[in-house]
């Protein structure tokens, strides 16, 4: 719909009244109006639909943590079902919404130019209308070390369905406790998607740590998937491990002394539990 904001010259313009067209009929009316009806400005607002027709799904979070949050909407865009979701976080210590779990969702509702209610730090309860998708580069800083490759779940099956080529960038803690480390989204999980026909980059442009965070990750689809689909794959054989490759880091204030035991340790584990004919290196 188009949004035409009328002033006829008895209203002052601070007051302008609104009448609402569709779009199919606003070049008619657009002469129209400003002819007959002698309209002092005419100035055009393009809105979206919310789909608020639609009944709203309602989640229940208490079971689970920030996964349900994500899943449901990235999911709810993706579908452009609305979705309520209740009990935020319940079982967790304090429930609620984090500023990982809130930034996420704003830049969800950004992506697709949707409506959020009750998104705000500690809420347990929000409600999304999502929209249609536009393309662009989504910037979100958690402020916090909290993880940048949980944002990439929810900004990447988004950034897949946008019309053009997009880009989302995160900032905070790219190897923190209870999240994927991010070499684990580079050399594990793109290479699985690109067996989807996905083509997607993504770069650790400086790594971050708990608790100051700090870290720095982009992840652009130059080609998304709107239009033609994604590629099914058969993945019914495990196959067996031919070899283990892996990296050993410090930061901080740890002394670099500590990464040949740590990597040593980590090998002969590693090692002990594939036998002698695979090869580990780390």
């Amino acid at each position: 719909f188009d949004h035409l904001l009328l002033s006829p010259p008895e209203v002052p313009v601070q007051q302008p009244h609104c009448l609402l067209v569709t779009a199919s009929t606003f070049r008619w009316c657009h002469s129209v109006l400003l002819r007959q009806l002698q309209i002092r400005s005419c100035e055009v607002v393009t809105t979206h639909t919310y789909h608020m027709d639609k009944p709203i799904i309602t989640v229940d979070g208490d079971a689970g943590g920030g996964q349900i949050l994500r899943n449901g909407f990235a999911l709810a865009a993706l579908a452009q079902q609305p979705i309520r979701v209740i009990n935020i976080r319940g079982g967790r210590t304090p429930p609620g919404l984090r500023p990982q779990h809130l930034e996420g969702i704003r830049m969800v509702n950004q992506m697709c130019n949707g409506r959020l209610e009750g998104a705000e730090a500690g809420s347990c309860e929000v409600t999304f209308w999502p929209g249609p998708f536009t393309a662009g580069e989504y910037r979100v800083d958690t402020g916090t070390a909290g993880s940048c490759t949980l944002l990439a779940q929810i900004a990447l099956p988004c950034l897949l369905y946008t019309p053009s080529g997009s880009a989302f960038e995160g900032r905070g803690g790219t190897d923190v406790n209870w999240s994927p480390p991010i070499d684990e989204m580079c050399f594990v999980l793109m290479p699985l998607l690109k067996r989807f026909a996905i083509e997607a980059d993504v770069q650790c442009l400086k790594r971050g740590f708990f608790p100051k965070g700090g870290g720095h990750i982009r992840v652009a689809v130059p080609q998304p998937v709107a239009g033609r689909g994604l590629q099914p794959i058969a993945m019914t054989d495990p196959g067996h491990v031919v070899a283990v490759r892996g990296r050993a880091f410090v930061a901080g204030n740890s002394s670099p002394m500590n990464l040949a035991p740590m990597a040593d340790e980590a090998q002969r584990t590693l090692q002990s539990a594939l036998g002698p004919n695979v090869p580990v290196i780390i």
